[in-house]
């Protein structure tokens, strides 16, 4: 054979939507340009700013403030609960939708939002985004305990009520919420003095070899079938995993038990059309099963993504207050004390 001849060409093996491509010598392909936009639904009630709170990995995270909100008192009381928001995107994209969605929490909560941007697969495997995110809170804590004085800072975490943190994970985000509960554990002791009062999973992105009922049946969603999830984990999954990996499906054969691991509150929403629907009935009946305190909460008709897609729409209204009530029963603790 001539060692001249040109080196054979890489070979496409997944090919995501057209903007994300993965080749069979491992180099990935991702577009820089998508068409797809999002018109901002900002009624300018909330204010932003980006902060990096991963110089290593260069990651950062948008803070959500409402404009309205004094921030100069020191007590507890006048002080806003934070709810760390991890967005959807099969672990392969960021959500063009999480702008919108942070600024409808923010406004309909009053608290301090806070969406961190997480390491994409394939170029970053699992269990990279979970590691991100318990950076990011980690970041949080190592801020609170500094009490740092730099102008810089003094924006981010002026008015934030360290005691009164929740969690809100939307799809591979309910995925990383799930896992941050598990490993964080009941009271959140590992990042005192902030405290993770609950965790909100909105049809949170689990999987597994043997299909459900409703995966087998694939309800005829708008957007999303069952090929596009298998794609996501394919890519998302370390090298040489399955669906069955611990962090795809928290009860697989090869997951650790969960019975007797103490647990804060979850919040577990759900579209009733929604192809992941009966895994994550399962799972919320699971928690349940193992005296974990679980509400589970489905919308009838509606498909996976239906809260972020159109945050003012009436369901979505009725998501922003079924956590608005979730984040109020379990900050009384806290209150009464």
């Amino acid at each position: 054979m001539d060692s001249s001849s040109p080196s054979p060409q890489p070979k496409v093996i997944e090919d995501c939507f057209g903007v994300l491509k993965l080749y069979n010598d491992g180099s990935i392909f991702r577009s820089k340009n998508t068409t797809y936009e999002v018109q901002t639904q900002d009624d300018g009630s909330t204010t932003w700013k980006d902060c990096l709170f991963d110089k290593d990995n260069n990651l950062q995270q948008r803070i959500y403030k409402p404009k309205s909100f004094c921030f100069s008192s020191s007590s507890n009381d006048q002080k806003l609960p934070v709810v760390y928001y991890f967005h959807a995107g099969g672990f392969c994209f960021t959500s063009k939708n999480a702008h919108n969605t942070c600024l409808s929490l923010c406004s309909g909560l009053q608290a301090i939002i806070i969406c961190p941007y997480y390491r994409l697969a394939p170029e970053h495997r699992l269990p990279a985004a979970v590691e991100d995110a318990v950076s990011a809170l980690k970041f949080m804590q190592q801020q609170v305990l500094l009490c740092e004085s730099c102008d810089d800072e003094e924006w981010v975490f002026e008015g934030v009520d360290s005691e009164r943190v929740f969690v809100f994970g939307d799809s591979s985000g309910g995925n990383i919420a799930h896992h941050l509960a598990v490993r964080l554990g009941l009271g959140s002791p590992e990042l005192k003095p902030i405290r993770v009062r609950g965790y909100v999973l909105l049809s949170p992105f689990f999987g597994g070899v043997n299909r459900t009922k409703s995966e087998e049946d694939s309800p005829n969603e708008d957007f999303w079938s069952q090929e596009i999830y298998d794609q996501f984990w394919r890519l998302a999954v370390p090298n040489g995993a399955n669906r069955d990996h611990p962090l795809v499906n928290p009860f697989g054969p090869e997951s650790p038990s969960l019975e007797g691991v103490g647990l804060d509150p979850i919040l577990v929403l759900v579209g009733g059309d929604e192809i992941l629907k009966d895994r994550i009935e399962d799972y919320a009946k699971r928690m349940k099963n193992m005296n974990n305190n679980v509400n589970y909460v489905e919308f009838k008709g509606k498909q996976h993504g239906f809260f972020t897609s159109n945050t003012y729409l009436e369901e979505s209204r009725n998501v922003t207050q079924l956590v608005k009530d979730f984040m109020s029963a379990n900050s009384k603790e806290l209150i009464q004390t």
